[in-house]
This record gives C-alpha cells, structure tokens and sequence, in this order.
C-alpha cells in the first residue's frame, strides 16, 4: 500500500497527483465558467477517472465528454448522467452498445455525414433508446467533420426527421488553436474558426434547428466564447496542465499563470554511465513522447536545468551537464501530453502536503472502442 508515502518511498516510475494544484485548477474552471454563464463539460479522454469526474460534477460541471464508446461505457457504469462522445461512431456494434448505454444516461455523438443515419434511428429504435446528435464542424489537423456551413445545415437537416434521433447542435472543437503557443497567432486562428462557428450558428437559427454549440479545450476556453455563441466548453487538460499547454503564452507575452502543473510521473535515477548524463527508470512504457520529450522538474515542484533526451522503453536518458544528480536522486517528469501518459498506469497517488493520501483508479485507460 502507498498510503501514508512520501515521494522519497513510492516506488518508480509512479503516476502521481498533486491534490493542492489540482484543486485549484478544479476550482479556477469552476470560477470561470460560472463568472461567464457558460457551461462546462470537460473531456474525460485527459484523465480517464470516474473520481476525477466527480469532482468536475461536484463543481457544476454539466456532463463529461468522451472519445470512445468503451470509455462512455466506463463514466456511465460509474454514475455519469450526459455523455457528449466527440467522435464519429460509425461500427454496428460500437452503435449497438451506445443504445444500451443510451437507456441509462444521455448519450450524444457526432456525425459528419449522412451516411447510416438509418441505421442509427433503427438500433435505437430496437433498444427503445433515443441518441442525441452533433454535427461536427471541422476543427483541422486531418480531423472529422464537416467543412462548410451548407454541409452542417444539410446535416441537422437530415437528422430532424428520425424519431430516435434528437439532433443536438453543433460540435465545434478547435483543434488547431489549442497548441499555438503566441497568444496573438492563437488568437487569430480562433477568431478564423469561430466564423465558421457563427454561420453556422446562423444558419441553424434561420431554420429553425437547434443552434447549441459545444467546443473549445484548455488551449481556447477563455478565448472562443468571446467570438462565438458557445453554451458549453469541453476542457480537458486544465486539471494536470502538460508541457504542450504550458508552452502557450498569455497577451502580455508571458507564461500563462491560469492552471498549475499537477500531474508528474514520478522516476529514480538509477545510473550516471558518464559525465553529464544520467539514466532514470522512466520510459516509453510510462511517458508519453509521441508529441514532445516530458520536462523535468526537481521533487519541490521547481523546474529543472535537465533536458530529457531520449526514451528506451524502460529507460530515459537525461543531461544533466547543468544540474548534478546522483543515483537513487528522484526527479519529477511533466509529459508533454497527459491523456496517453495517463493511460499507461493503472492509478493515480494524491498527494496532499507532500504524503500520499489516496489511490485514484485509472478506471477508462485502454479503453481504445
């Protein structure tokens, strides 16, 4: 058992939360969507925790959004009561399951075409279940949805007339702002895309459809409800932050200062095989490196002058020509991108004050259907 550790006894590599930071960034979200009466429904795909979920709940979240039907599955079989599933779902038994799952909560997913909506209203009519559904609106980087304002309105055309089909409103996540890390460059592609948002908005309204819009993430949530109607945002990385959000800046030019770092994998030191570099026990088996290399702080949550070099599947190689370390010394890794990260362990350890205070289950990991 882990209860009652300190980060100098939990054995490595070790996924582990920082419950002080965490629930500031709980908090600040909470603040902000309530300041700005709009609603939130975070991603659960970041952290894969139905208690993680409850505490989002807790705060006034609305609902939780998902990337999978299996990861639905996981929050609704844990007490979940809206699930929005940003993703196309287009295999009969992945459809099939989401009408069961639709018996037991709200259950919405997107579409960026035409395609099967019969077969949609028909399993649901078999379960006796209703699906909600989103048109998707193309948010970049090679994704689903669809690419024109005449494609969306087609769409939620087409949708209107099913009757176990209740059409929902627009999906529009920005995918491409999120990472940009100039605020006024990130500004700009947001105020691009949130066009997009308002013609279709309009021309849902026009027609008398439903002109609810669901988007952002962690990269725009302060940013797209300014230039668009959006009724909820869909953070999901506000909760841990990663290195990817961290390198965005604010309008004064500086590191954004909105959410802290709560979440680090854990290493050991284990070998210094020559002058200034040394091996920790952490690897492609317990830290993300498919977007970026993980930073690496000092165990007081300072960060460190040591570059992260490159990744074995058990061992990652560090520099540590500016910073002296020492086998058995432990280190602190922020991946650059937390939702595969997180779904490399089996648990969380929260940490309050330093000492190991609870094990959170990472209840949706692998959760790839």
């Amino acid at each position: 058992m882990s209860l009652g550790l300190t980060l100098d006894e939990i054995d490595t590599p070790a996924l582990v939360l920082d419950l002080n930071a965490f629930d500031k960034n709980l908090d600040a979200m909470a603040s902000h969507t309530a300041a700005s009466g709009i609603s939130l429904r975070p991603h659960a795909k970041a952290h894969k925790s139905p208690w993680i979920a409850s505490q989002q709940v807790e705060r006034g979240a609305v609902g939780l959004c998902c990337q999978k039907v299996s990861e639905a599955a996981t929050f609704i079989d844990a007490g979940a009561e809206s699930i929005v599933i940003t993703n196309e779902i287009v295999e009969i038994s992945k459809i099939r399951r989401m009408t069961q799952l639709a018996l037991r909560a709200d259950v919405s997913f997107c579409i960026d075409s035409a395609d099967g909506l019969e077969m949609y209203d028909g399993l649901a009519a078999e379960s006796g279940a209703t699906l909600g559904v989103f048109v998707d609106l193309q948010g970049g980087w090679y994704r689903p949805g669809a690419t024109s304002t005449e494609q969306v309105l087609d769409l939620a055309k087409r949708v209107a007339p099913f009757d176990k089909l209740r059409f929902c409103g627009l999906q529009a996540y920005n995918a491409i702002a999120q990472h940009i890390a100039d605020f006024d460059l990130r500004l700009a592609a947001t105020v691009e895309f949130c066009h997009r948002v308002n013609e279709a908005i309009d021309a849902l309204n026009q027609a008398g459809l439903e002109s609810f819009a669901s988007g952002a993430g962690t990269g725009t949530y302060d940013i797209d409800p300014l230039h668009a109607p959006f009724n909820e945002i869909q953070p999901g990385s506000y909760v841990f932050m990663d290195g990817g959000y961290l390198e965005n800046m604010n309008a004064d030019g500086d590191a954004r200062t909105d959410f802290e770092v709560s979440l680090y994998v854990l290493t050991t030191v284990m070998s210094c095989p020559a002058p200034g570099v040394a091996i920790v026990d952490s690897g492609t088996k317990t830290v993300s490196i498919g977007q970026g290399m993980p930073l690496v702080y000092l165990p007081n949550g300072e960060k460190a002058n040591i570059e992260f070099l490159k990744a074995a599947d058990e061992h990652g190689t560090i520099d540590v020509e500016r910073h002296e370390v020492s086998v058995g010394d432990r280190l602190l890794l922020v991946p650059y991108n937390v939702d595969p990260t997180v779904n490399l362990f089996d648990e969380y350890l929260g940490l309050r004050d330093g000492v190991v205070t609870t094990a959170i289950p990472v209840s949706g990991r692998g959760r790839s259907q």
